[in-house]
């Protein structure tokens, strides 16, 4: 593993341990340091300026959230906390990836003080909901209720768990229980950011929500097919042409709210965006990351998907994205429950298990767990090795949940150590299953500041 050390910008840390073999030659990005990661090394080249290095460097990593460092560049530019509205009023903007096993959401993390440079915090839900018995309920569970039934959402374990659909985003906004998800999501990722309803001051909390949707489902000139618009739009309510205001009553400790949610533009966007511009572009759309092919091994839970992007004639990055093998992580998980036994595990347990080493019970299951990825690693990364992993030319960056499983990254970095560690990245594990909707937030916002929708 290498450290790439700036004078003037934070250390990202890929890892625990200390610097070892420093050279003494400048790198283009700073002094390089080797340290050995699971007996194996591997480069990992991620320009702290950018949306993901920013997010490298932050604070509170873990398997359910992260806290982005500032966003600014240190010197005369600094992000936005909020976007301008047509009403006068500012908004957040919201970046939701919807994943299969998991939602992951990046807002704004909630600051007093407006004039320090602003940070991000993203939040992993897990997709999945139950039935609550009632709106106060007083097992110690947060339910949400938007119509009908309060539930509760996010917790994989408890009885009567229901998984959301996944696929493409016409079969999930097909489940009308995807839709009170989405917006309880983004009014769970809002309360663990530090907001709360009575910030808006008897206003409705304005939002951007930029939602990331299959790149199969986008035409030429990266417009939206008309079935995922229409799919997208029940998110909102629309009477006489004007978006509605959404009330979503959240309980919490006893305590009711009800967030008053606004949405002023809703924008799906093409997943393969995200990691691109996460690892290329700082907070000022400035490229940091200078490459002419870009190869994006995205390793989730129910695929792995390859994205091959070129540069154009005209200076535009150009997507190409096709879904490899016959499954992602789901593959381990499926050994993984047959090395438990069936009776023991299902597939939520497994997830769980994959992420953390631990089960519901907190008991170590770290060995089984990496029994699973000895067994069904190689036949997940099978297809991968051969469009992917073996090639020698292009920068190569593997990313997704997968790429946050230390077993799993062992043997990626295994099987890359024929590649030129320069253009070869493997996201650091604590960002890995953030970095497409980090992207995506990144891409709204450049998108927003540059159109300015305020001022039409």
């Amino acid at each position: 593993m290498v450290y790439i050390l700036l004078d003037n910008w934070p250390t990202i840390r890929y890892n625990t341990g200390r610097y070892t073999n420093c050279t003494t030659k400048n790198h283009r990005y700073g002094k390089i340091c080797r340290i050995k990661y699971h007996t194996k090394e591997q480069t990992t080249m991620i320009d702290p300026r950018s949306w993901l290095g920013l997010a490298a460097a932050g604070t509170q990593k873990s398997q359910k959230s992260l806290i982005t460092a500032p966003l600014t560049d240190g010197k005369t530019s600094t992000a936005w906390h909020t976007i301008p509205t047509k009403h006068g009023r500012r908004a957040l903007l919201v970046a939701l990836d919807a994943g299969n096993g998991a939602a992951k959401i990046v807002v704004p993390q909630a600051q007093a003080d407006q004039s320090q440079p602003p940070q991000l915090h993203a939040s992993r839900i897990d997709a999945v909901y139950s039935i609550a018995r009632a709106a106060n309920s007083e097992d110690g569970h947060t339910t949400y209720q938007i119509d009908g039934s309060p539930i509760i959402i996010g917790n994989p374990h408890l009885f009567g768990v229901t998984p959301l659909p996944t696929g493409n985003t016409v079969d999930r906004f097909g489940d009308p229980m995807y839709r009170q998800f989405v917006l309880a999501a983004i009014v769970r990722a809002l309360a663990e950011a530090g907001h709360s309803p009575e910030q808006a001051d008897r206003h409705p909390i304005y939002i951007y929500l930029a939602y990331a949707a299959p790149s199969d489902e986008f035409g030429t000139g990266g417009k939206v097919s008309q079935a995922t618009a229409e799919a997208l739009a029940t998110i909102r309510p629309v009477i006489d042409g004007r978006a509605e205001t959404v009330k979503v009553m959240r309980m919490s400790g006893g305590k009711a709210e009800t967030w008053p949610i606004h949405i002023v533009d809703l924008r799906a966007l093409p997943q393969s965006q995200g990691i691109y511009n996460a690892i290329t572009y700082d907070i000022e759309r400035r490229a940091v990351l200078d490459v002419s092919r870009m190869l994006t091994l995205d390793i989730g839970f129910g695929h792995t998907q390859l994205t091959q992007t070129t540069i154009n004639e005209q200076g535009k990055a150009v997507h190409q994205v096709q879904q490899i093998g016959e499954g992602g992580v789901e593959i381990i998980a499926t050994e993984l429950i047959k090395q438990a036994g069936a009776a023991q595990l299902n597939n939520a347990d497994a997830q769980v298990i994959i992420a953390t080493g631990k089960d519901a019970d907190k008991r170590d299951r770290s060995a089984i767990r990496d029994r699973a990825i000895e067994i069904a690693g190689p036949k997940m990364l099978q297809a991968a090795d051969k469009v992917a992993l073996q090639t020698r030319s292009g920068h190569l960056v593997v990313t997704g949940g997968g790429a946050a499983i230390p077993a799993l990254r062992a043997m990626l970095a295994d099987r890359l150590r024929h590649r030129d560690q320069e253009i070869t990245t493997i996201v650091p594990a604590e960002v890995a299953g953030y970095a497409t909707a980090i992207g995506i937030y990144a891409y709204y916002y450049a998108m927003l500041r540059t159109l300015k929708p305020w001022q039409s």
